[in-house]
């Protein structure tokens, strides 16, 4: 039986006074790493789907390829009340 972890994130993209904002990626990067590298099935959802934007100002200063590389994976993620089975994966 594989191991499944769902996580989920922010899908806002403005704080007060319209302040562009977003998911921090390596807070999410290095967590999905290391999920993936001890072999769980991961399914990212949010609140309301689509696109989770990153946060410009977490792109500053040296990031790693693996976790620029985890990106890829806040393109078209599931909406939170969708997911009606723990297997579902995306």
């Amino acid at each position: 039986m594989s191991k499944h972890i769902l996580m989920v994130v922010t899908t806002a993209d403005k704080m007060k006074e319209n302040h562009p904002t977003g998911l921090w990626l390596s807070e999410f990067g290095e967590a999905y790493v290391e999920f993936e590298k001890a072999g769980f099935t991961i399914t990212v959802a949010s609140p309301v789907g689509g696109k989770a934007p990153v946060d410009a100002r977490s792109l500053e200063g040296e990031t790693s390829q693996e976790i620029l590389n985890t990106a890829k994976h806040l393109e078209n993620i599931l909406k939170l009340d969708t997911i009606t089975d723990s297997k579902q994966n995306r």
